[in-house]
């Protein structure tokens, strides 16, 4: 059938595409070039600037080609090439339009660095700078990316005032919100001492009244028994062993006759 031959013919062109995608997406991520994260850079008239530029790669490299370009409204033009040999050389420099510009890179502690020193900078330097490289292991795999440099009389100075004062005033919050949390738990701190103490006066005049009142539990002092008149006369052991003094006469008579103690 003629639309059964197409939906195959379609989905062979999609699963050979989606697999050259699937072979060609190491090669394209592993090299990777970069400038820094800033994509204009200032300098003054007359002074020097360093053009900053890195590589680094998966799967290592020799032979690594590399070259500088300089672009402008008027011209464009490659303004340094060079070559590393492998990972343990440093880059040499192969070809310069312009003696003012010096190779600043390194490739020792896997730096990988190729940036580029560019001295006595006039109006004229105004442009972009573009850092390319390419790995002849990756399948000649290449990379680029791009700096701007503005050249200027003078540089501004940045007003930071504004800035100044917001973070003042950030920090002056911030540093009441945290007194005022000190304060607070100062406060509980002191209320919960003080609820502590009166509990403690409560316990303890409580203790004093039940002392006073004789209650239950109180640390009265127990007074000892009165002894009656005859205990205190007559009860101690006497001679006879009768438990009664022997007294004699018309005394004698008398106390024997009151009560025995119970």
């Amino acid at each position: 059938m003629p639309g059964s031959g197409d939906r195959g013919a379609a989905w062979a062109r999609w699963l050979g595409t989606g697999l050259l995608g699937l072979c060609l997406l190491p090669v394209s991520l592993s090299l990777e070039v970069s400038v820094g994260k800033a994509t204009t850079i200032y300098a003054v008239n007359g002074t020097e600037i360093l053009l900053p530029c890195t590589f680094s790669s998966c799967f290592g490299f020799y032979d690594l080609h590399f070259w500088w370009t300089y672009n402008n409204s008027d011209t464009s033009r490659t303004i340094l090439d060079g070559i590393v040999k492998n990972e343990k050389s440093d880059p040499k420099v192969k070809f310069k339009d312009d003696e003012r510009i010096t190779l600043e890179g390194s490739i020792k502690e896997k730096v990988n660095n190729i940036s580029i020193l560019l001295r006595n900078v006039d109006f004229s330097d105004t442009g972009k700078y573009t850092c390319f490289v390419k790995n002849p292991k990756e399948n000649h795999a290449g990379h680029n990316a791009t700096i701007f440099l503005q050249v200027v009389d003078k540089l501004e100075e940045v007003d930071n005032t504004v800035t100044l004062i917001i973070l003042a005033v950030v920090g002056g919050v911030i540093g009441l919100l945290i007194f005022i949390m000190l304060v607070k738990k100062f406060i509980a701190f002191v209320l919960k001492k003080t609820q502590e103490k009166k509990k403690e006066c409560l316990v303890s005049s409580s203790g004093n009244d039940n002392t006073e009142n004789g209650l239950p539990g109180s640390k009265a002092e127990e007074k000892p028994p009165t002894k009656n008149f005859r205990d205190s006369v007559l009860w101690d052991p006497g001679t006879d062993g009768s438990g009664v003094a022997p007294f004699s006469g018309r005394y004698g008579d008398c106390l024997r006759n009151l009560p025995a103690k119970k």
